[in-house]
């Protein structure tokens, strides 16, 4: 069994598996500069019949008329306060599944870390691997497995060989889109941070845990204050304030806390933030790959000039690169080698997928297409999507798609 590095996880099954929030009603305050009519002496200006009754007037004078309320010298301006109410439905925007206990809550975490396919199939589970990650028995797996799929998170395929299935998770495909069509949008959780998760015994702690989590995905600070009556109205009814407190006072790697009387300040440890830490990796990963292929494409350029012009050649690093010869040149009847000459938004794809597998899996694929495509000169439409394609082909001889448990 395998787990990617990272992973993302639909805000929808989170939300719901964590527990949703009891409606409420949240008060908030903008603040605006409007201009202060009396102080600013508008209605004894000449100006102002042309403005108040602009829609009468002929468009030149209402162009004129801004023009010169745009440049009044004597403007003043107030600062305005308005209060707006927006009432909160989680019910109504995610729709309702029952809360899960720890084992369901974390294996739901874990299934999104195996690389799911765009319909949300992920495959080649084994019980007794995944009980021994969880730290339950096997039984607890297919108990859990039970549940998940009762409330509608996923939909267990089983398999012919024992104790091994493959999964589907239900709202996978729906990720991505835009809230428009649907979608509720996705985290992005990393390995360490799965990892910490684990560790976690206590329910409630979990449970505050990852829905902070939520929160702080797309804050570059993450860092947040929530008072207790926040918290409250995802948990259950018994967790009043001692209740959370001892909850959340279990050692844990994932936060620094802060506890005050009617709050908590919640401080993400840095390399646990999934979203930067993948954008760091994407990064990295672009500048390696830039790197690698830039230099077999330098090589290939030097082989080729030293073998049209009949001198040593040196072929050691292509050799161990699986990079052959292809074509024959039509001056020397010689073999030569193809270069790459690849795009920066081809660059750009295959740092993507050094975040989502590694960087020894797309190199292998890229030394692949190399050998099968490239060498015998067959049109890529798009390299990125043909590197992402065999990736995530079952059957494409990598061994090196993932991190194993």
């Amino acid at each position: 069994m395998k787990i990617t590095p990272y992973a993302r996880v639909g805000r929808s099954p989170l939300i719901k598996a964590v527990g949703l929030q009891k409606n409420f009603k949240e008060i908030y305050y903008t603040k605006t500069l409007e201009l202060d009519r009396y102080a600013s002496g508008c209605f004894s200006c000449p100006n102002y019949k042309n403005v108040e009754f602009a829609e009468f007037m002929p468009p030149q004078i209402q162009t004129k008329a801004k023009q010169c309320c745009a440049s009044c010298p004597f403007a003043q301006y107030k600062t305005v306060y308005k209060e707006h109410v927006k009432y909160i439905n989680e019910k109504n925007m995610f729709g309702y599944a029952k809360r899960l206990t720890a084992i369901p809550l974390k294996l739901l975490l874990v299934y999104h870390f195996g690389s799911p396919n765009p319909q949300g199939i992920v495959r080649g589970y084994n019980t007794t691997q995944l009980a021994a990650y969880l730290g339950c028995s096997p039984r607890s797996v297919r108990n859990a497995n039970i549940t998940l799929a009762e409330y509608g998170y996923i939909h267990v395929l089983e398999s012919l060989k024992k104790n091994h299935f493959d999964v589907m998770l239900m709202e996978y495909k729906d990720y991505a889109k835009t809230a428009r069509e649907g979608g509720r949008g996705y985290a992005t959780f990393n390995k360490e941070f799965l990892d910490e998760i684990m560790q976690i015994t206590d329910i409630n702690q979990l449970r505050v845990f990852l829905r902070i989590a939520l929160d702080l995905d797309t804050k570059k600070d993450p860092e947040e204050e929530i008072s207790y009556s926040s918290l409250q109205r995802f948990l259950p009814d018994y967790c009043k304030k001692g209740v959370i407190q001892k909850a959340l006072s279990a050692a844990s790697r994932l936060y620094d806390l802060v506890f005050d009387n009617d709050k908590i300040k919640f401080t993400l440890n840095t390399i646990f933030h999934g979203r930067t830490e993948y954008e760091n990796s994407q990064i990295s990963g672009e500048n390696e790959i830039y790197e690698y292929i830039q230099k077999i494409d330098s090589s290939i350029e030097t082989v080729n000039q030293a073998i049209l012009e009949d001198k040593p050649v040196e072929t050691e690093f292509l050799s161990d690169q699986e990079i052959e010869p292809s074509i024959t040149s039509k001056i020397k009847k010689e073999k030569l080698y193809v270069a790459f000459d690849l795009s920066a938004e081809d660059f750009k794809d295959l740092g993507l997928l050094v975040s989502t597998y590694s960087i020894d899996a797309v190199k292998k694929v890229i030394r692949y297409i190399h050998k099968n495509y490239v060498a015998k000169l067959k049109t890529i439409d798009n390299f990125g999507a043909l590197a992402r394609t065999l990736l995530k082909d079952e059957t494409f001889p990598l061994n090196l798609q993932s991190v194993s448990l």
